[in-house]
């Protein structure tokens, strides 16, 4: 699993910044405007978000579950993982920028367990789902 992050960019010559300062709406997104983005081209401006890459895994139920996480984006992230009730089964841990970080759990119940980054949430969450074993 990978965290990065999403970035577009374009001028105000093709198309007007957002009027709602995404950062607003929400702590996972990212916003340059104009004159920010780009010191040499005052006309451009960037959004951005974070995600885990791939969002969705699945499991059976009992299986020993080991996220091999690799931060590419933003110096910081505080990520932990829920199980279905929502109950911590990995705590809220500081993952940092070009590491490689383990998290384990074992799939105890059926249902979606959530990883999320409360930094950038929510768009950078991931679902596990955990199936019967048959």
């Amino acid at each position: 699993m990978t965290a990065i992050e999403l970035k577009g960019a374009t001028t105000t010559d093709k198309l007007a910044p957002p009027p709602v300062n995404p950062k607003d709406l929400s702590k996972g997104y990212e916003f340059k405007p104009p004159g920010q983005a780009d010191k040499s081209d005052p006309k451009k401006w960037e959004v951005s978000s974070y995600r885990f890459a791939p969002g969705f895994v699945t499991v059976r139920q009992g299986d020993s579950v080991k996220l091999r996480v690799f931060v590419v984006n933003a110096d910081e992230h505080e990520v932990g993982i829920t199980d279905p009730d929502g109950r911590d089964v990995v705590a809220k841990t500081k993952l940092n920028r070009g590491r490689e970080y383990e998290l384990s759990f074992t799939a105890k119940k059926i249902g979606s367990y959530h990883l999320t980054c409360s930094t950038h949430a929510p768009t950078m969450a991931a679902i596990i789902l955990v199936l019967p074993r048959k």
